[in-house]
Parts: C-alpha cells; sequence; structure tokens
C-alpha cells in the first residue's frame, strides 16, 4: 500500500467508522471534526472496535482545525454534511489546504463527483467520490467513482488504496446520485420488511 498517511474529516458514524478501517490497517490517520460531541464519541467508539490503543492510539492524531488534520496526508476521506453549501464551503478549504497531490475523496451519496470537482477552485482532478455501505470498517463493498476531470493515475491510486484495505472496490460507467450499493441495500431492506411481514400473518 503506497498511502500511508490519511485523513478523516468529519467524525460521525461513517467517518468514525472510517478511522477504526484506516487505523487496522496499520495507517497514520489525522481526523477532524468541530463537533466536540464527535470528538469525545470517538476514541471510546475506537476502542470498542479495535481493542487495545496501545496498538493504534500512537498512530492516531484528532487535529485541532481542518488545516492541521490535511496538511502533508496522502488522502483525505471526507464525510461531512450533505447540504449543498456546507458540502462546497468543506470541499473547498480541503481543496486549499491539502498538498496538490493528495487524494480527496468523498463518502458522499448525495452528490456526483464531477458536482463535487467544481467546488475545488485549486486541484479539483483530484476530487472523487468513494462512497462506503455503513459501517465502512465492517462492511467491505465500497464503490469508487471517478469524475469528468478524474485522471486514470488518480482513479488507479484510490482503487489500489482501498484494494489493499480488504475492500471490494466497483467502479461504476457512470455518475449517479445514490450509487448503486445504495439502490441494492434499499431493494434489499424493503424485501426483508416484506418477507417479515408475510412471516407475521402466517403467525396469527
Amino acid at each position: 500500500m503506497s498511502i500511508r498517511q490519511t485523513a478523516v474529516v468529519g467524525l460521525g458514524v461513517i467517518g468514525a467508522s472510517w478511522v477504526a478501517q484506516f487505523l487496522g490497517a496499520g495507517l497514520q490517520v489525522r481526523c477532524f471534526d468541530p463537533s466536540v460531541v464527535a470528538r469525545a464519541a470517538l476514541l471510546p467508539f475506537l476502542e470498542q472496535a479495535l481493542g487495545d490503543a496501545s496498538a493504534w492510539q500512537p498512530r492516531l492524531q484528532i487535529a485541532g482545525d481542518l488545516r492541521d488534520a490535511v496538511r502533508g496526508v496522502e488522502l483525505v476521506q471526507e464525510n461531512g454534511p450533505e447540504a449543498p453549501h456546507l458540502k462546497r464551503a468543506l470541499i473547498e478549504a480541503i481543496d486549499l489546504a491539502a498538498d496538490p497531490s493528495a487524494l480527496i475523496a468523498s463518502s458522499t451519496s448525495g452528490h456526483r463527483p464531477s458536482d463535487l470537482q467544481a467546488m475545488a477552485g485549486a486541484f479539483p482532478q483530484r476530487v472523487l467520490v468513494a462512497h462506503p455501505l455503513n459501517p465502512p470498517h465492517l462492511i467491505p463493498l465500497l464503490e469508487v467513482v471517478p469524475g469528468r476531470l478524474t485522471s486514470a493515475t488518480d482513479l488507479g491510486r484510490a482503487v489500489a488504496f482501498y484494494e489493499a484495505l480488504g475492500k471490494k472496490v466497483i467502479v461504476p460507467k457512470h455518475e449517479r446520485v445514490g450509487h448503486a450499493a445504495n439502490r441494492l441495500q434499499a431493494a434489499l431492506l424493503r424485501e426483508a420488511g416484506r418477507s417479515q411481514g408475510h412471516g407475521l400473518r402466517q403467525l396469527v
């Protein structure tokens, strides 16, 4: 695995799970969330997910601000709010602060990668979508979706990185909001609901 220095921005359910995934793979992880609650919840979650903190805590840094979190890393995993104005502000800030060669991978299911690239004013070509199923550290399926400006080299770097983590990576041929994994998961949940309802009818 060539990428060793990572950042996770946004420490909600998905972001915290990405931190566990990266630390579990032996990576260095810097992370940031403006929420004091999210930052405070991270360590207890990691202790539950990963066990003995002595094995991973030396490789974890909870940064004081966004710039400190993303400076000098090779990949930024973005997990911010999906509201367009908030997403734009976050992508712009990461793009300005991260090294030009760093990949910016968004966990979004609500934005196409080309739209995210339009939010990045400095180096839009390195922005793509890496959309997991939740929680990422337990479910291996991952969609890596390039945008219009994504080079074959950067797409290859991203796919190789996630595959080295043990991910089963699919690269959709077209950009769509929602992604194939979401639609498959929704269909399975609907079918499970119907099956459960049928079973209940048989019991009464």
